[in-house]
This record gives C-alpha cells, sequence and structure tokens, in this order.
C-alpha cells in the first residue's frame, strides 16, 4: 500500500508540474543547503514555488545538463542580452563564489564569457534578485557599480556609465554630472550612504537595475507570482538579507558537519583486515576491533528489494 501511495504521488506530481518526482528529489530535495534555505529561513512549506521554479530551468535547459548558460537564459526569455545585465547576472549568482575564493565580491574571475548555473545557483539568484524590495535594489545597483566594493570612484561610474552609452562624449558628459552629485568635493570615493542620500537625483544609474528585475519578474513565472514570494519573504523577515550570501554559510555549515562526521578511511581498511583475520583466525581478531568492523558491516548491509505492484509498474516513468 505505502508503494502504491508514493507511485501515485509520482503520477500527481508529474500531472502538476510536468517533470518527473524524482528529478525533484535530485535536485532539490537531496540539497541540504537549499532545503534549509527553502524550508527553514524562506518558510516554504509546500513543493508548489520550488517545483514552479524548476519547470522554468528545465524548460531553458533544453540540452539536459542541469546546467543553464546565461546567454541562453536571456534568449530564451527574450531579455536583452547588454553587457550592463551580464555583469549585473553575474554579481548576483556568483558574487558569493567569489568571495569564498578571493575575499570580496565581484572579483575579475568573474569575467568570462559564458557562465552557467545549476539548479540551485539559479533558484537562489531569481529568488533573491526577483523578491528585492527598492532599498535592496538600490544597494544592488551600487554592488553592480562598484564591482562589490565599499567604495566606488570615478573609474567605476566610467566603467558603469560605458555599459549604458557608447559614445564617449556622452560617457564623458554623463560621468561629469553624476560626480558633481555624488562627490561635490572631488575626493575621487563615493560610499553607499551617499548615493543612497542622492539616489533620487541618480535615476540613469538606478534604472536598468529596476528594468531588469520588473522585465524578469514578468517573463519568469509573472508578476503576481513575484508578489507573492516577496510577502512570504517579508514574513519570514528575510528582506534585508542577501539570500546568495545565506545559502553560501549554510553550504560552509553543512560541508563542516560532514568532515566532522566523516568515518577516517583508516579506520575502515581497519575493519576490513580485522575483519579477514577474524574469518581466519576463528572470529578472535574481530572481537578485537568491534566499532571497526560494526561500521564495515553497515557499509556493506544492503537495501532489501523493492517488491514491484500494479500501480508502481505502470507509473514506473513518474517515479
Amino acid at each position: 500500500m505505502a508503494e502504491d501511495a508514493a507511485s501515485c504521488r509520482g503520477c500527481i506530481f508529474r500531472w502538476r508540474f510536468g517533470f518527473r518526482r524524482a528529478l525533484y528529489e535530485q535536485l532539490f530535495l537531496k540539497n541540504e543547503p537549499l532545503v534549509v534555505l527553502v524550508r527553514n529561513m524562506l518558510g516554504i512549506k509546500g513543493d508548489g514555488d520550488v517545483a514552479r521554479v524548476m519547470r522554468v530551468f528545465l524548460d531553458v535547459d533544453l540540452r539536459g545538463t542541469h546546467k543553464l548558460d546565461i546567454e541562453t537564459f536571456f534568449e530564451y526569455f527574450g531579455i536583452e542580452f547588454s553587457e550592463y545585465n551580464k555583469r549585473a547576472f553575474r554579481l548576483l549568482a556568483f558574487g558569493d563564489e567569489q568571495e569564498d575564493r578571493t575575499g570580496r565580491r565581484g572579483s575579475s574571475s568573474s569575467k568570462r564569457s559564458s557562465l552557467s548555473l545549476k539548479f540551485d545557483q539559479f533558484f537562489v539568484s531569481m529568488y533573491n534578485y526577483g523578491t528585492l524590495l527598492h532599498e535592496a535594489l538600490v544597494r544592488f545597483a551600487f554592488d553592480v557599480m562598484a564591482s562589490g566594493k565599499e567604495f566606488c570612484n570615478r573609474q567605476d561610474v566610467i566603467g558603469l556609465v560605458s555599459l549604458l552609452h557608447s559614445e564617449k562624449s556622452r560617457v564623458r558628459n554623463t560621468t561629469d554630472t553624476l560626480m558633481g552629485i555624488m562627490d561635490p568635493h572631488n575626493r575621487d570615493k563615493v560610499s553607499f550612504e551617499t548615493f543612497r542620500k542622492e539616489e533620487r537625483r541618480l535615476g540613469s544609474m538606478l534604472f536598468p537595475a529596476f528594468k531588469l528585475q520588473k522585465t524578469l519578474r514578468a517573463k519568469v513565472l509573472g508578476q503576481r507570482f513575484w508578489r507573492k514570494a516577496t510577502k512570504r519573504r517579508r514574513k519570514a523577515r528575510m528582506v534585508g538579507a542577501d539570500l546568495c550570501r545565506e545559502y553560501t554559510k549554510v553550504g560552509r555549515r553543512s560541508r563542516a558537519s560532514t568532515r566532522r562526521n566523516r568515518v577516517p578511511r583508516a579506520t575502515v581498511r581497519m575493519g576490513l583486515k580485522e575483519r579477514e583475520k577474524g574469518r581466519a583466525g576463528g572470529g578472535q581478531a574481530e572481537l578485537a576491533a568491534p566499532a571497526a568492523a560494526a561500521l564495515v558491516v553497515v557499509a556493506r548491509k544492503k537495501k532489501p528489494p523493492i517488491r514491484p505492484s500494479s500501480c508502481s509498474q505502470r507509473a514506473d516513468e513518474c517515479r
């Protein structure tokens, strides 16, 4: 009966979302850090939100590699493949991964022609960016300009303006205007606090970040889905948190816990040797290392075979 019920749940899942539940388990349920972020931190208890985002991921992943090129994503949804959008998406999806290696976000290692996202990166980055409120979007626009640094200077502003305009004269004039607003004392150093205070006068620098979010929300699951997701994130008190950073922290803790609980290879090898000696010497040597021998027995214990049933046979594709 339990096997029949599990098979029927697989059928219902595939009917609702259009793909096998086994794939959902592989990409989501077996990823402990992602489950912790979704269930415990964001408070998403059901399968609906994650499964819908996964459906989008699988639709774009036409080759079935479970890795998604950013270029393919923008092309699939008809989003402008501009340098600003590429830079913004790199910072959003890979910023914390780069921080682990270089100590700061948005390092030069992100300047690659092609970047790929696994499902966990795709979900976290999309959910993070799609539910950002005004204050967080202003911060994101500053991070794009400053490449993740605490302060930005004239060269950072020139780099951002160059992504938005191609004419050199327009780039120079726009940069002079923006620096006059943000840095009237010519210190060549602008903090986020100054940027936030003058945001109403910096429309040209904020507009691309807001436009990209609006476009992604409209073309990926629709505005209604993201409004509900934003309310849920506010209810979970995760509005001011960077979900990419939080996911990285959870992953670190999970890997550290796995390393602490890992059985040393030497212990397992010792158990195997003692077990063989015990067989040859009447079992005396095996008693000398009971813990190691028990580890080997548990590791080699096979799971009982699952008895097929009529429902599970018919619904084999759904599992």
